[in-house]
């Protein structure tokens, strides 16, 4: 009896789960609570506000601060200084780095057999001017013929031609600085024989420097004589170096030549008297080719490409920054100039965090 009771409960416990199961199979999934808010992203984000600048086009190249070459109002800024005839060098007056004057000497070659030429010169011009003094004083009392009075005339003439080619070829034997400068090689020794033109050292005037460019062909009908140049050490094109920058300059000579082994046009741009650069030294240099005046610009990060490659910016409206398509245009030092409907100065746009806004987002201004 007490089997089948318990076989009995079993089965309606059986039951009772398998109805439990269907109602709740029946019923459809729970429903969330109305009153829960939506969520909103807020996107952080630093701005800079439009300004009207004045900008300008640039041409960039390299250089190479080289001594100047000279041109129809001065010569040229660096010379070798050449022995002017054969012979051995006695006395070297110079060294490297010495800064010497026009005149001051530099070497002496072996003299003595110029001395002796000068000696008997001078005493032929000793005999020729009493010879000469002598028929004239006849000449006045009519002692002597105008043949002897013109011979002793023309050998007095030819006597103190001969003193002054004697006297100009032992100053050859002292070798001068052509113009002031700076000694910057020296390559010859005393006891050491020379030969005509051999070489002796190098003179340069470091007052007188130049930065010869070599400038695309391709961008060449862009140069203009005048054009302000910004000079400075940097290697980088996409950055300056304020510290590196020397003092605008101008384009001074523009070649009509293409050098047909890199297919450029030489520039020269003249450095200041004071310039801190050096013969040889590498350069960068910015060429102004072009200038904007009063211009909308804005902060280079705040320009962004979207997905389907619109160019916009992003403008703060109250708490949502709103892209805006512009066109872009010159840039200089990380500022670009932009064109676009309703934008004015003064306007705030998005700079950090710009990139990847999606259209119309709520924002948070921090930095600012």
């Amino acid at each position: 009896m007490s089997n089948k009771l318990g076989t009995v409960v079993g089965l309606l416990v059986l039951l009772a789960g398998a109805a439990g199961i269907y109602i709740l199979s029946r019923q459809g999934p729970p429903v969330e609570d109305a009153s829960e808010a939506e969520v909103q992203t807020v996107v952080p984000v630093e701005v800079a506000q439009i300004r009207r600048m004045t900008l300008h086009d640039y041409l960039d190249a390299y250089g190479l601060v080289l001594p100047n070459p000279g041109d129809g109002n001065a010569g040229p800024a660096s010379a070798s200084i050449d022995s002017p005839l054969d012979g051995i060098i006695t006395e070297v007056h110079c060294f490297v780095g010495q800064e010497v004057k026009k005149g001051d000497v530099l070497f002496a070659l072996y003299d003595q057999p110029a001395k002796l030429a000068v000696e008997q010169a001078e005493k032929a011009v000793t005999f020729t001017l009493a010879n000469f003094e002598r028929q004239e004083n006849l000449q006045k009392i009519q002692g002597t013929s105008a043949k002897l009075y013109l011979e002793a005339q023309q050998q007095l003439d030819n006597a103190r031609n001969d003193l002054g080619r004697a006297q100009a070829q032992l100053q050859l034997h002292k070798v001068m600085a052509p113009f002031d400068g700076r000694i910057m090689d020296v390559r010859a020794r005393a006891g050491e024989a020379v030969a005509h033109t051999g070489a002796l050292a190098r003179l340069t005037d470091l007052r007188h420097l130049v930065v010869k460019a070599s400038v695309p062909s391709r961008q060449a009908d862009k140069l203009q004589l005048g054009q302000r140049v910004e000079i400075d050490r940097g290697a980088s094109t996409t950055t300056r170096d304020p510290s590196a920058q020397t003092s605008s300059r101008r384009v001074d000579y523009i070649d009509h030549q293409v050098d047909p082994n890199n297919d450029t046009v030489a520039v020269l741009v003249g450095l200041p008297a004071d310039t801190n650069l050096r013969p040889g030294q590498f350069v960068r240099v910015r060429i102004v080719v072009a200038e904007y005046c009063d211009q909308l610009a804005v902060p280079e990060e705040s320009v962004v490409t979207t997905p389907d490659g619109q160019t916009v910016v992003a403008i703060v409206q109250g708490d949502d920054a709103i892209p805006i398509p512009v066109k872009r245009g010159v840039s200089e030092d990380h500022w670009v100039e932009v064109e676009g409907q309703g934008l004015e100065p003064g306007m705030n746009v998005v700079t950090v965090g710009a990139y990847g806004l999606p259209g119309r987002t709520r924002i948070r201004v921090v930095g600012h």
